[in-house]
């Protein structure tokens, strides 16, 4: 069953993917690899940082 919701909402299928223009490509499959990597390298080094301030 699907809800209703405006016309210019995107579709919630694609929640968390990316920028539609990385849809179609050979190489898009590199491209989230190094995304999610950086991605997690980020979130990594920013939880290190608060806990590192929090104990200190």
């Amino acid at each position: 069953m699907q809800l209703n919701r405006p016309a210019f909402a995107p579709d919630p299928r694609r929640f968390g993917r990316g920028s539609l223009r990385d849809l179609g490509g050979a190489t898009a499959g590199v491209r989230g690899v190094s995304g999610d990597l950086k991605l997690f390298a980020t979130t990594f080094l920013a939880g290190f940082l608060f806990v590192s301030i929090l104990i200190g």
